[in-house]
């Protein structure tokens, strides 16, 4: 195999690192790249990115691995801004749980992936295909989530693992007005992402891969987002369907699967979302 064929191709492993991380990972398309910041916004919205971190409620441990990817990013991306009906209590719960979405894929027979709850803020996941991370939700409250993750590709295509580190945060908000269900709330969310690869030939190949990586994630993003906006629809205008299949979701942890029944039977009864939300700090 020629060098250069072998060093897209380990790239594109190093990129799924990212994508696997993230939970997301399809193809470019023509939108997404009209979105693709210039270097100098970029740079802003990095800035930007950063300030919007609570240092100050941070544990001193979270602190740590934080501002170590921080000052070592291979790649940053903003993911562009996508707005999805979605009642605002259950899109919390399931930016918090995402093993319920993983799951649910699962029963689908549409994913590989496995995501197991380790510790109250911790998760273990597995592509299925040779990349396993951890994610930790290190601050939590209802408009801004900060996670961490860390994972590695070992494969055939590599001779070592190839590691990475992430950061990742979340910013979601409610738009104003009077919705008929609570389902129906408009929320807009967008992630920023910090990735750091402990590869420094495999970094290389990241950054000249990293608007097509982008891109990718970029439209994952966005189908995750539209595919937790059918869930909140499904809940509102199939309350029954929606019971059954709460109870066949066999990989949660029983008050995980339990409280999403509660959440989505609370929406097909078109009851108001209960407004406050414990913050999460790990």
């Amino acid at each position: 195999m020629k060098r250069s064929r072998f060093a897209k191709r380990v790239g594109r492993h190093v990129a799924w690192v990212l994508g696997s991380l993230l939970l997301v990972a399809s193809g470019p398309t023509l939108e997404a790249q009209q979105r693709l910041p210039v270097l100098g916004k970029a740079r802003a919205a990095r800035r930007q990115a950063e300030k919007t971190i609570p240092w100050n409620e941070l544990t001193p441990e979270a602190t740590a691995k934080l501002r170590r990817v921080l000052q070592d990013t291979t790649v940053f991306r903003r993911m562009p801004e996508e707005t999805i009906e979605c009642d605002p209590d259950l899109f919390v719960f399931l930016v918090r749980h995402p093993e319920v979405v993983v799951n649910i894929w699962q029963h689908m027979g549409i994913t590989r992936c496995t995501l197991k709850r380790t510790k109250p803020f911790e998760m273990e996941a597995s592509d299925g295909a040779g990349t396993k991370s951890r994610v930790e939700l290190v601050y939590g409250s209802r408009n801004l989530h900060v996670l961490y993750a860390e994972g590695s590709y070992s494969g055939t295509l590599v001779t070592n693992p190839v590691n990475g580190q992430c950061v990742m945060i979340l910013r979601s908000r409610v738009q104003p007005g009077q919705p008929a269900s609570p389902a129906q709330t408009r929320i807009t969310g967008t992630m920023d992402v910090f990735l750091k690869i402990d590869h420094a030939g495999a970094e290389v190949v990241a950054k000249a891969l990293s608007p097509v990586v982008g891109r990718t994630v970029d439209n994952n993003f966005t189908q995750t987002m539209k595919f937790v906006e059918q869930i909140a629809k499904v809940a509102r205008v199939n309350s029954d369907g929606m019971q059954r299949l709460a109870l066949q979701l066999d990989q949660l942890d029983r008050n995980v699967r339990d409280r999403f029944a509660l959440l989505t039977a609370r929406i097909g009864r078109n009851e108001p979302a209960g407004g406050a939300v414990q913050s999460a700090t790990n």
